[in-house]
């Protein structure tokens, strides 16, 4: 397509997203530089700003993923991974109320999990428990027919909020097991209750790493953006390179730890 038409908007947005994924920061560097100039380009499909804004948000350049995901938004509302990471977006910026009516609003058009998940963790986290509760209860009837993460599931996960033995065993419960093909609620309940190492051991798993790197920039997931394993994670994907030569996620660094670099933030958000 590009050898037919170098400036095809489609072409650009698609080869820079494989690109982003490829796996080193000189691969990235390059996706990103396609994606800009697809993503400025008028056009029907929001898909070239939507993978944009996930470029920016997966390295942690929320501040830069936010306009995108906006116009996206703007441009196509009923699509409802727009209004997903629009919502995810506000969240990692500390503006629940925002991000959380947006993954509402989001799950409303198609019932997937992913948005509702991370942002209850990060409103758990943060201790607005109250909150993480009635984010979940409202998903409930869409998400309580979703094949995994209905019915029992949710219900054992909402119930766990409050009770740290009922958590031990949600979490003993929901153990990572490939013959179970369990990896997504597994690797949710590790997030959601900070178990730390488990929440590490999802490296293989197709999709896993997208999950991980999405809750890390949630402000009160420092435990988890902070792990010298996040960082080694963010080096098998190009990103750490990428910040290692372009720059870090504002308010961040990196530190050298007895167990590995690892991402110091604690300037983010300021």
């Amino acid at each position: 397509a590009l050898l037919l038409d170098p400036e095809i908007t489609t072409g650009l947005a698609v080869k820079g997203q494989l690109l982003t994924r490829a796996g080193s920061a000189a691969q990235m560097a390059e996706g990103i530089r396609l994606l800009e100039r697809a993503a400025e380009r008028v056009s029907a499909d929001t898909s070239p700003r939507l993978w944009l804004g996930l470029s920016w948000l997966s390295l942690g350049f929320v501040e830069r993923a936010m306009p995108l995901f906006a116009s996206a938004r703007d441009q196509d509302p009923m699509m409802a991974i727009n209004n997903g990471y629009l919502g995810m977006a506000y969240a990692m910026q500390g503006r629940w109320e925002e991000g959380s009516r947006h993954v509402q609003r989001a799950v409303e058009l198609s019932p997937l999990p992913f948005w509702i998940f991370n942002v209850a963790i990060g409103l758990f986290h943060a201790g607005r428990v109250d909150e993480a509760r009635e984010l979940l209860m409202a998903a409930h009837p869409v998400l309580g027919e979703v094949p995994q993460f209905g019915g029992a599931y949710l219900e054992g996960l909402i119930a766990s909020l409050d009770d740290p033995e009922r958590r031990a065993t949600f979490l003993a419960t929901n153990r990572y097991e490939p013959a179970r093909d369990n990896a997504a609620p597994a690797m949710y309940a590790a997030l959601m209750f900070g178990d730390a190492d488990h929440a590490f051991d999802f490296d293989e798993v197709p999709g896993a790493g997208a999950v991980q790197t999405a809750c890390a920039w949630l402000p009160s997931m420092k435990w988890l953006r902070e792990d010298p394993r996040f960082y080694r994670r963010m080096r098998m994907t190009g990103a750490a390179g990428y910040w290692e030569s372009e720059g870090y996620p504002p308010g961040c660094r990196a530190v050298e730890d007895p167990a590995g670099r690892r991402l110091a933030c604690d300037e983010m958000g300021r």
